[in-house]
């Protein structure tokens, strides 16, 4: 949602104070051409605006690759969180008894084929998890990429587990 609203007010900002910038210049470069009495005044106004127009455009461009990047970690974050409790359901899940007769092993043995083709599909979140976390700890230092490592080690632990 956030990140919707600052597209929306980034693209809004750019368009609308472009021609609002673009119409100021335009002013300025016709006193200048009419030989305003303060010429050189007028220059410095429209070299002003045209610098802080830049110097904004630039702090927009930044603020939405921080604003991508946060959503990125967030998003790692809850990936690995929920990748963890998906493993830690599993976990649970698989039942210590083995079949005591035929209809039970065959029983088992279903549930057993259902489990894999589960853990099949987890695995492949657990690779995401582990992939993304790579990529993110070169992008982070200090707490946050300690705090990645975390996550992805307690996923990979509780993989290992299972």
């Amino acid at each position: 949602m956030l990140r919707d609203k600052f597209r929306e007010f980034s693209r809004d900002t750019s368009s609308i104070g472009q021609e609002r910038v673009d119409g100021v210049n335009g002013l300025a470069d016709a006193l200048i051409a009419a030989g305003h009495s303060e010429n050189a005044t007028v220059a410095e106004w429209k070299d002003g605006l045209n610098e802080a127009w830049a110097d904004l455009l630039e702090l927009i461009d930044t603020r939405s690759q921080m604003l991508a990047a946060s959503y990125e970690l967030h998003r790692f974050y809850h990936d690995a969180r929920e990748t963890l409790a998906q493993v830690q359901h599993k976990q649970k899940q698989l039942p210590d008894e083995v079949g005591r007769d035929l209809n039970t092993a065959e029983a088992m043995q279903r549930m057993h084929t259902a489990y894999e083709h589960d853990i099949q599909a987890l695995s492949a979140q657990v690779r995401q998890v582990q992939d993304d976390a790579a990529r993110l700890e070169k992008a982070y230092a200090g707490e946050k990429a300690a705090d990645i490592r975390r996550h992805e080690r307690a996923v990979s632990e509780a993989w290992a587990e299972l």
